[in-house]
Parts: structure tokens; C-alpha cells; sequence
């Protein structure tokens, strides 16, 4: 099988697209979080968690920001990287098949109801055994 490429100019755009919608997914779940947590006291750990998770919108909103600016001061598009390079170690289905150059549109995501009672058990979605956990 060839090796495939793309472009480095490419592939930060993509990971950019991505870093854009978890941001976006991170602020609604701020938003549901809060809905649920009014009105109800918040020991210290709990609010602790909560600042974690802005931490967390933040830090990505900040580093969808940085490879922005890191396109615009590339010098050019002729830079290629290795595809499966780029992917190695991503173990998000989702992640690896946009930057494989798919439509976000049409990347399903791995989602399900959610059981805090206990963990739940790794649900392979791809054939390449990238896990996702519903």
C-alpha cells in the first residue's frame, strides 16, 4: 500500500476543524453542567472539577488559536507529512478519520447514554481497533 500524504498546511487545518467543534462541545457542556448544578452547594473538590473543565475549553480554544496563527505564518503549502504519522497514538476514531481528510460531516461520532454508576466498557468502532468508549 502507497504511503499517503498531505499536505502540512492541510492537516493543521484539520486539526484546527476539530480543536473549533470540542471547544464548541466543551462550552455547551459547561452550559448543562451549570444548568444542573444550580441551586445545589458544591463541596470544594466538585468546584475544583468545574474549574478543570473551563481549564480545559480554554486550553483548547487556545491552542485552536495557536495553529491558526502558525497556518497563517507558514511560508507555504508544499510541506507533506505521512498520514499515518500524523495519526500515530490518535485514539479517537473520529480525530483520525477527519485528518485522513473525511467531511466532519460525515465522521460519526461514538456516543451513548451515560451510566455514571460505573465505567464503561471500550466499544471498538473502527476496524484499525481505535477505541471509543460509549
Amino acid at each position: 500500500m502507497p504511503c499517503r500524504t498531505t499536505t502540512v498546511h492541510d492537516a493543521l487545518t484539520r486539526v484546527v476543524q476539530i480543536a473549533d467543534t470540542v471547544h464548541g462541545e466543551l462550552l455547551d457542556t459547561q452550559q448543562a453542567v451549570d444548568r444542573c448544578a444550580s441551586g445545589h452547594a458544591l463541596d470544594d473538590s466538585e468546584m475544583q472539577n468545574l474549574q478543570k473543565l473551563d481549564a480545559a475549553t480554554q486550553t483548547v480554544e487556545a491552542l485552536a488559536t495557536a495553529l491558526r496563527n502558525l497556518i497563517a505564518c507558514s511560508t507555504g503549502e508544499a510541506a507533506t507529512v505521512n498520514v499515518s504519522s500524523l495519526c500515530s497514538g490518535i485514539r479517537l476514531g473520529s480525530v483520525v478519520r477527519i485528518l485522513e481528510g473525511e467531511s466532519p460531516a460525515d465522521t460519526a461520532v461514538c456516543s451513548g447514554e451515560m451510566d455514571f454508576s460505573e465505567p464503561a466498557p471500550p466499544v471498538i468502532c473502527r476496524p484499525h481497533g481505535v477505541v471509543c468508549f460509549v
